[in-house]
């Protein structure tokens, strides 16, 4: 029987908390940062006596109450401690931040999807870091997604928030080796330490033996970052993606939709590891709020096969391409691009997009990278028991 596999905050709670009780410390956390199944790390670690100055905390706030989009949290203070906000005002620790800490430690549990903000989160934290005094540890966690890889580099020109770095849609690192990746990139100078997951191979979130606590308001389950992927270009349309419904990314459609036409459609196309079920669908928020609206839920049968962002890909030309007079992409701002279209922004360049609305381009390859594997190999910091990188 597979051994459960045990977070690095874990470790860091029950082995290495003595050596760094002298130290002023900040977290970057957020309510999903659980430890044992019973509390969050802030908690465990005051229990250890350690001195928690600051908690930082990425978008969707701490409590991850807020929605998507350019939705704000406020800065407050609980117990003595300040908790600021890296998302709106600033997205980075600042120089005043910094001047009274010694030790951040970077506790969140991601989703393996380049354009969930968590990832440029981390980044503009190295960034802040670089050359600084200030030690960091990432207590790692697994990718949901395991060692999966797909999608196009971010182009130059189609850098925003939601992808800050020219890394695929699916990445297939863990926080710690992402960061590992962003430091070798940009030659950062930072007293980085990572502390390993114990007993992960790279197996999917399913296989972890982990219970999964909502990394934010749209992520309810492990499930729902199989297909998000994918299902995240919706946002760069008139589609709804599910929100205002208790299987976001997992459902969507809109009222201009058949829900057995398009379902037909989808399932015609044979994608492997998914399944379309007609499906319609009221949502109390959000896109198409109050109205029905036709579609299907998205169930994946087997994401070790399946392909995420081609599949979100495919499903925005079907409905392109049935409902050519009623689809409409997006208009600015999204996500602090207040230019560029949201879809272009979203998927990192702007050849998605003309693959849909082209009816004569077929060949969805060029979406694939092609040298990114390469690069990573010499960061990883956990075997895959097998390849999850396919071609198309």
């Amino acid at each position: 029987m597979k051994e459960k596999t045990i977070f690095g905050a874990e470790i860091f709670c029950e082995k290495h908390t003595n050596q760094y009780k002298a130290l002023n410390i900040a977290l970057l956390i957020n309510q999903a940062s659980i430890v044992f199944d019973r509390e969050n790390i802030l908690y465990c670690l005051l229990k250890k006596g350690m001195k928690i100055k600051k908690v930082f905390f990425p978008q969707h706030g701490f409590f991850q109450d807020k929605q998507d989009n350019m939705i704000e949290s406020e800065d407050f203070e609980k117990d003595g401690i300040k908790f600021i906000s890296l998302y709106g005002k600033k997205f980075a620790p600042s120089e005043n931040d910094l001047e009274d800490i010694d030790l951040i430690i970077y506790d969140i549990q991601d989703v393996g999807a380049r354009i969930y903000t968590f990832v440029s989160t981390l980044f503009l934290l190295l960034k802040a870091l670089n050359n600084k005094e200030t030690k960091l540890i990432i207590l790692d966690r697994p990718n949901p997604l395991g060692r999966k890889m797909e999608g196009n580099i971010v182009e130059k020109g189609f850098s925003s928030f939601v992808g800050i770095y020219p890394i695929p849609m699916l990445y297939g690192l863990t926080p710690a080796e992402l960061a590992l990746y962003f430091i070798k990139k940009e030659k950062l100078s930072i007293d980085f330490t990572p502390i390993k997951i114990k007993n992960w191979d790279g197996s999917f979130f399913e296989l972890t033996g982990r219970k999964w606590y909502p990394t934010s308001p749209n992520m309810p389950f492990y499930t729902t970052s199989y297909i998000y992927p994918g299902t995240v270009l919706l946002e760069g349309t008139n589609v709804s993606e599910g929100r205002g419904t208790t299987r976001p990314f997992e459902i969507i459609g809109a009222p201009f939709i058949n829900s057995e036409e398009i379902a037909n459609e989808l399932n015609r196309l044979k994608l492997r590891g998914v399944n379309f079920i007609p499906y319609a669908f009221t949502p109390t928020f959000n896109k198409w709020s109050g109205e029905l609206c036709g579609g299907v839920f998205i169930v994946v049968s087997a994401f070790e096969k399946s392909f995420p962002y081609k599949t979100g890909i495919l499903i925005l030309k079907i409905i392109k391409r049935l409902y050519p007079d009623k689809f409409k992409w997006k208009s600015p701002p999204y996500e602090y691009e207040r230019e560029k279209l949201p879809i272009d922004i979203i998927t990192g360049s702007d050849k998605v997009r003309k693959f849909v609305e082209n009816d004569n381009i077929n060949s969805i390859d060029f979406f694939m990278s092609k040298n990114f594997e390469e690069e990573i190999k010499t960061i990883r910091l956990y075997q895959p028991k097998r390849k999850l990188l396919f071609n198309y």
